[in-house]
């Protein structure tokens, strides 16, 4: 499994990266979790299973929602998050997970070709 840092590391990178060959590309990191107020009263943020990103790009046909899930070292997604990109997938959105920043960049540019 990888380190958390790694993970992040690879997240800021991509989305450099990606922003350098779609500048029209607008990128939201996305938060799931259990956290506390001050108060220590819970607040749940998102849908556990969502990926750790998500975008938006113009196209000529309106946006186009891509969801960007990171992993490092031997991380494999889980059930929930399946589940989410068969979600996004069935409703025309683009899902990519993302390893490495280039081959991932490869795959965003494969699939976005694919949706025109």
């Amino acid at each position: 499994m990888g380190s958390y840092r790694e993970h992040q590391n690879i997240l800021k990178k991509f989305k450099v990266e990606a922003c350098k060959v779609f500048p029209k590309m607008r990128f939201f990191d996305r938060h799931v979790g259990l956290f506390f107020t001050v108060n220590n009263v819970p607040v749940k943020i998102n849908q556990k299973g969502m990926a750790d990103m998500y975008a938006i790009y113009p196209t000529k046909n309106g946006l186009m929602h891509i969801e960007i899930e990171i992993k490092s070292g031997n991380a494999r997604q889980s059930k929930t998050q399946k589940s989410w990109q068969n979600f996004i997938e069935s409703q025309k959105g683009i899902y990519i997970l993302v390893r490495e920043v280039n081959n991932g960049i490869k795959e965003l540019e494969k699939k976005i070709g694919e949706s025109y």
